[in-house]
């Protein structure tokens, strides 16, 4: 329903109109809860009630704290991606330039992409000055995390999903070309099944698409296992470990192989090897892997079928060989445009007049930024893991900041899903808990991670 969108819209102003600053702080996780299906206009151009938000937001921002002059509530720290966001500009610019793509469309698609992983982000970074706002971020991460993984873990017991129904049968002309390539999810009514993956629900929860689901999960249960570790309990502790264990459960329903890789890395921020493969450890996790096993014998095919074509063909997923195959046709795509891309955008385009088929849904970044923006695009992305985590080394345990990383960006180059303002806003928060906690150490038992 229309209508209740902009109910939402409005109340989610209304509180900004009240108190911005806590109002950026709690929509950055709460934006989660929307996907591209739930908009305020469904004729073209679409107009998303996220991307409403993020557009009203920064106004609603500049008014009550620059033109009313309030800029001391805010921190005065330089904006934590500034470098990074030159060259992303440059880069985009360079795209929009060589790109085959309608100009319209280039341009629409880059205003969205900056004011949500740019703008977006730096408001959130002034916003978060002190301890109270990073408990406000960490409350609103609790609850929602509740009710993502909840939605998945009834949608994978239930085979159904009532909100992404309720979403789908509400947009006008569901199921019409207005949707392509915008939403994954097709009510079981329709599709006739959930999506499976040998044999088992393939739950979206409130996301698009399941591997973004678990992705997410992943990363709010990274940064709320850091107040756990450091013994900060917000809430009863019952409370804090049973989200934690229900955003595991909701990697695991997401049944992606990119999420359960993606938790194996991040367990190293916290976890030296020989803590991970103890006895004490391994056997609890051990127990829940033959549990799983004999409940649901397909999920091992999760793991094989990246080295066999035909177990993958069977759940739908991709293999090895089959990902070096979407890997050539992109690098096909490159060869037309090495330096600066064919253009952001592009890949439709090219996968018609290039018979580029095979690379399908060019399922990792690389995939996406080699074709699109060439090697500059690509040195700027190599440059942002380096820039980001020379500035994390300030502040954050060298540990915590390698595998942090270095599991986005497996994530990433396994599926290039991941929502970029997500783990931006994850990264700053990071940063600001142990710059708090560094000047509360004297005061305070220091946990060696």
């Amino acid at each position: 329903m229309v209508l209740l969108y902009w109910l939402i819209f409005a109340i989610i102003l209304g509180f900004a109109w009240i108190d911005c600053k806590r109002t950026i702080i709690v929509w950055m996780p709460l934006q989660l809860l929307f996907n591209d299906m739930v908009a305020l206009k469904y004729t073209s151009p679409i107009l998303t009630l996220s991307i409403a938000i993020n557009f009203i937001l920064p106004l609603i921002f500049l008014y009550k704290y620059i033109l009313k002059n309030k800029r001391t509530e805010l921190t005065n720290e330089p904006f934590f991606f500034n470098k990074v966001f030159v060259l992303y500009l440059i880069s985009y610019i360079l795209s929009i330039i060589f790109s085959i793509a309608p100009f319209a469309t280039i341009i629409n698609a880059t205003l969205k992409f900056f004011i949500k992983n740019f703008l977006m982000v730096y408001l959130f970074q002034l916003c978060l000055k002190t301890q109270k706002d990073l408990y406000l971020f960490l409350k609103t991460i609790i609850i929602i995390s509740i009710l993502i993984s909840g939605l998945g873990l009834i949608e994978s017991i239930i085979h159904n999903n009532p909100i992404q129904n309720f979403i789908y049968y509400s947009a006008p002309n569901a199921g019409s070309e207005i949707y392509r390539d915008r939403v994954y999810y097709i009510p079981p009514t329709i599709r006739g099944t959930m999506a499976m993956r040998y044999g088992m629900v393939r739950a979206y929860s409130f996301f698009g698409i399941p591997i973004t689901f678990g992705i997410a999960c992943i990363l709010l249960g990274f940064f709320l296992f850091l107040f756990i570790r450091t013994n900060k309990y917000i809430f009863k502790p019952y409370i804090m470990w049973g989200t934690l264990v229900l955003l595991i459960c909701g990697v695991f329903t997401a049944n992606s192989k990119t999420g359960l890789i993606g938790l194996f890395i991040i367990l190293f921020c916290f976890f030296s090897p020989k803590q991970i493969f103890n006895l004490k450890i391994t056997l609890p996790i051990l127990t829940i892997i033959f549990i799983i096993m004999i409940y649901f014998p397909g999920y091992i095919n999760n793991y094989l079928s990246l080295f066999n074509p035909d177990i993958a063909t069977e759940g739908g997923g991709s293999s090895i060989k089959g990902r070096q195959i979407q890997f050539e046709t992109a690098l096909r795509l490159f060869y037309l445009n090495p330096i600066f891309g064919n253009g952001c955008g592009s890949i439709p385009i090219l996968k018609v007049t290039q018979n580029a088929n095979d690379i399908l849904g060019a399922e990792s970044s690389w995939m996406q930024i080699l074709p699109e923006r060439g090697i500059f695009g690509a040195i700027v992305y190599i440059y942002w893991y380096i820039y980001v985590f020379k500035k994390l080394l300030i502040n954050v345990p060298k540990k915590i900041t390698l595998y942090l990383l270095l599991s986005i960006f497996v994530m990433e180059t396994a599926t290039g899903m991941l929502d970029m303002a997500l783990y931006s806003t994850i990264i700053i928060a990071t940063r600001k808990f142990f710059q708090i906690h560094k000047k509360r150490k004297k005061k305070r038992k220091i946990i060696h991670y």
